[in-house]
């Protein structure tokens, strides 16, 4: 039962005033939020819902005690009431703990570790897949976006994560959007470098006899940390490698990023006689 199903439900057994349908305040403790003098617990059967219910207006609100009151101090506020109860001034200003996420980091119970740890390991064995992966950015990005996203629903919800997850085909249509949102980037990055570092390989796949050319980019900032981008792994279309092709391709992708390699002062690595003739 989903959550408009579960507050219908309710509503319907409120307007019959049904025996099964009763309200509970929790019990108080000193660090009980005020909140509580104005909301109720919904109990069915004598059974606790994850539903709370407000004193004046009788509106229902979803409510884990995992959640906080954040949301029941919102509506408190905005709840039409002639109640002058003295506490009610004390939420009518905006509480800056209500907008931000608490830097306070929560213990994770064990049970969920131990969950997690198992999904992991059926994981990379179901789908044949390096132990490496879960240790992987791109990885704790994707998990970190699907646990945020959980945050949303409640326990009672009925999601099915192949709902959320897309399929391959939409991942592959997505990736070239991305790598043009990525290659803007990079290239906006680039405008500002004084200097860097290309590291470029020539090779030609066997059976198709075409050739290719990798490009990779290296610089330091000014905090001296080392980035490392690969600008591509290009189509050689040149008819042959010559020093003078190979240099006038290198510079052509250079400037298609807004990079231009110095003449006058530059220093070359390689040792091939083709790549010292290309940059010299």
């Amino acid at each position: 039962m989903n959550i408009i199903e579960k507050k219908k439900q309710i509503v319907d057994l409120m307007e019959k005033n049904d025996e099964s349908l009763s309200f509970h305040k929790p019990k108080q403790h000193s660090k009980s939020s005020l909140m509580w003098n104005y909301f109720k617990i919904v109990v069915i059967n004598n059974v606790k819902q994850d539903m709370v219910c407000c004193d004046k207006c009788k509106q229902l609100f979803v409510y884990r005690s995992k959640d906080g009151t954040a949301t029941l101090a919102k509506h408190n506020r905005s709840c039409e009431s002639d109640s002058a109860d003295s506490n009610t001034k004390l939420f009518n200003q905006t509480q800056v703990t209500e907008y931000y996420s608490s830097s306070k980091s929560h213990g994770i119970p064990k049970k969920f570790k131990e969950k997690v740890k198992l999904a992991c390991t059926e994981f990379v064995a179901l789908d044949s897949r390096a132990f490496e992966l879960v240790s992987g950015d791109g990885f704790f990005k994707m998990a970190q976006s699907v646990f945020d996203a959980g945050k949303y629903f409640n326990a009672s919800s009925n999601i099915d994560v192949k709902e959320l997850i897309p399929s391959p085909i939409t991942i592959s249509r997505n990736i070239d959007n991305l790598y043009e949102i990525k290659n803007n980037q990079l290239k906006n990055i680039c405008t500002s470098l004084k200097s860097f570092c290309i590291i470029c390989d020539f090779w030609t796949e066997q059976y198709t006899g075409l050739s290719y050319c990798g490009l990779a980019l290296r610089f330091i900032t000014t905090d001296y940390k080392l980035h490392n981008f690969i600008l591509g792994c290009i189509l050689y279309d040149v008819e042959t490698q010559s020093a003078t092709n190979i240099r006038m391709f290198i510079d052509a992708q250079l400037l298609s990023y807004g990079l231009s390699l110095n003449n006058k002062i530059f220093v070359v690595s390689d040792n091939e006689n083709k790549m010292r003739a290309a940059f010299k």
